[in-house]
């Protein structure tokens, strides 16, 4: 029996709901289990992610300010958290001058930490990103971002981990995005990293896509790790994290600590359930083993949409070629790791490369950037050359050449975007969608308790909100509801 103790990172509300539920609740559905997620024991609870911003403004009208702010107000001890990728726009190359104001905007409303990723593990943008989060008072943890290929080696691990190291973070985190790790393989790695980083701890975030994440998890304890991502149920498991009342459970059983507050967990899972119940949303469940995902690497919830998107034009049965060919393209472009945004770029030029019945007949402008090196030198170098020459080729490429990161600063793009005068919440909001989604996030109302679990409610008060509905008519079978103005 080891009596250590282990740490345990919650997850639910961020990569919970964004790999289960598309990032679909609201702030006032989360509300209620702002305190009890705050006081049950987590050593960090992560709130928001770069990609939330869009979704939450768009079509949430949700402000992720606000929504930072009303949660720290309900658990002001608790250590909050958000992630980001190498631009916070995720899909477009962001001035560096926008992110030094994201982070400290989130650092007002209550954020103390941020997660941060690039998708090539590049060492420049981990400490330019890492300079302006401190500067505005965030402590900073560091992702390793994992992935199998014959380039991901445990040397390129060592080495990333060297690097990462002299940059003194205070966590180092092992994030294993699409649950690709295995135990066998973690015994080599781990030990190849911990060599590394000396006395900086380590954090392991794997998911639980292949059906291994619990597995994964006990077995980061094993190797000296003790800090572990989970999430709580209905939002764990699946494409999600591991569940963490189950995790709590095993370690105990192997002796170790872990200080989490298990009913208030199971308060937030009670109501997760009814959310989830009432919305018909689905249960992250266990998922079966699968060898050909190594081929692939496609996220879960990127599998599901390719389903959606091919079915719609009658080519449901083309997945399989589709996912053969994302391997392919894959090793093409020198092995990308398949996060945000490079599944995408794969996926979506895969997809091309069968529905046309020619390989890059057809290049979409994301690829061209790829390969002229505005993703990064380590990118575009890469690439297999006979590939290479065939995109650059092509006369879209010199249209695409032609494109410059600009890095001017945020007043620069406050003037042209004509937010003179506007507060920063404000101003970053409109630089992430539009002055016209901003606006329609303010006009919108809190949510009734009753609206909070139940959709048809909630429905009915989005409704009312519309000035322009004079009528609104709901009829089933012989039965019907109208409301007049």
């Amino acid at each position: 029996m080891t009596g250590e103790r282990v740490e345990l990172v919650d997850t639910t509300i961020r990569d919970g709901q964004m790999s289960l539920w598309a990032t679909a609740m609201s702030t006032d559905m989360l509300l209620p289990i702002g305190r009890p997620l705050g006081e049950a024991g987590f050593a960090a609870i992560e709130v928001l992610g770069a990609a939330f911003f869009k979704k939450l403004v768009r079509e949430l009208r949700d402000d992720p300010f606000e929504r930072v702010r009303r949660l720290k107000a309900l658990a002001p001890e608790a250590t909050l958290r958000v992630i980001h990728s190498r631009h916070t726009t995720a899909f477009q190359i962001t001035p560096p001058d926008m992110y030094r104001l994201w982070t400290e905007r989130l650092a007002a409303c209550g954020v103390d930490e941020v997660r941060m990723s690039d998708p090539s593990n590049t060492v420049a943008t981990w400490e330019r990103n890492k300079g302006m989060a401190e500067a505005a008072g965030l402590r900073v943890i560091i992702n390793l971002v994992y992935s199998s290929s014959p380039k991901h080696t445990d040397e390129y691990y060592r080495q990333k981990a060297r690097a990462a190291a002299a940059l003194a973070p205070p966590v180092i985190c092992l994030k294993d995005p699409g649950g690709l790790l295995t135990p066998d393989r973690m015994r080599t790695l781990v030990p190849a990293i911990q060599a590394e980083v000396g006395e900086i701890p380590l954090e392991f975030h794997g998911h639980c896509n292949n059906g291994l994440g619990l597995l994964n998890a006990m077995t980061a304890v094993e190797l000296g790790i003790r800090i572990i991502d989970s999430a709580i149920s209905p939002l764990s498991n699946g494409a999600s994290m591991p569940n963490a009342l189950v995790l709590a459970t095993n370690l105990r059983a192997r002796g170790y600590r872990v200080d989490i507050d298990d009913a208030l967990v199971e308060q937030v899972a009670d109501h997760l359930e009814r959310l989830r119940v009432a919305h018909e949303w689905p249960e992250g469940r266990t998922a079966e083993f699968d060898e050909t995902y190594y081929v692939h690497q496609v996220p879960g919830g990127m599998i599901s949409n390719l389903r959606f998107q091919l079915g719609r034009v009658g080519m449901a049965d083309r997945v399989p070629e589709v996912l053969e060919e994302v391997g392919r393209v894959r090793e093409d472009l020198g092995f990308p790791i398949m996060v945000t945004p490079y599944s995408q770029f794969v996926g979506t030029q895969a997809t091309l490369n069968v529905t046309t019945g020619e390989r890059y007949g057809q290049v979409v402008d994301e690829i061209l950037h790829y390969a002229l090196g505005h993703w990064g030198r380590e990118e575009s170098d890469g690439i297999d050359p006979d590939v290479k020459d065939r995109l650059l080729s092509r006369p879209r490429a010199s249209e695409v050449g032609a494109f410059e990161v600009e890095d001017i600063d945020a007043d620069e793009i406050r003037r042209r975007m004509g937010a003179q005068g506007v507060d920063d919440d404000e101003f970053v909001l409109r630089f992430f969608t539009s002055e016209a989604d901003v606006t329609r996030m303010h006009e919108r109302s809190p949510m009734s308790p009753a609206a909070v679990e139940d959709p048809w409610v909630a429905l009915a008060e989005r409704l009312v909100q519309i000035g322009e509905l004079q009528r609104i008519e709901v009829r089933k079978g012989g039965a019907g509801l109208t409301l007049a103005r």
